[in-house]
């Protein structure tokens, strides 16, 4: 059994899932939003800023609070852009780092695991 290698083919199924996921976003519509409030949730002693984004759909302004938080608070008042479904029913908050965290950071670490694995590296 060799370890690097089988977490590095682990590394390469996430990467792949978390891509075909976005790949079924691609008919999501893009909105502007804009951040109005940040949520604090502390999880094991640290702080996590979750934005609230305000949006317009169907001629409807709407909130929803993203599922992606992060270590740095968002300024009020600033703009960001949202995903929503075609029919409306799922939203969520795009930006660099939700897209491309889970694809680069797995793909990096696969590459190496596997070359680690196959005794390349």
């Amino acid at each position: 059994m060799n370890p690097p290698l089988i977490f590095g083919i682990i590394c390469v199924i996430i990467t792949i899932w978390h891509e075909i996921s976005w790949l079924n976003r691609r008919c999501w519509k893009k909105l502007e939003a804009q951040i109005v409030d940040v949520v604090e949730r502390t999880r094991k002693g640290k702080l996590s800023y979750y934005p609230v984004l305000a949006y317009t759909f169907r001629g409807s302004e709407e909130r929803f609070t993203s599922k992606y938080g992060s270590n740095i608070k968002p300024d009020i008042n600033s703009e960001a852009i949202a995903l929503i479904s075609p029919d409306g029913s799922k939203i969520e908050q795009y930006s660099l780092s939700n897209r491309w965290f889970l694809t680069i950071l797995p793909l990096t670490m696969s590459i190496a695991l596997i070359l680690k694995g196959l005794d390349i590296f």
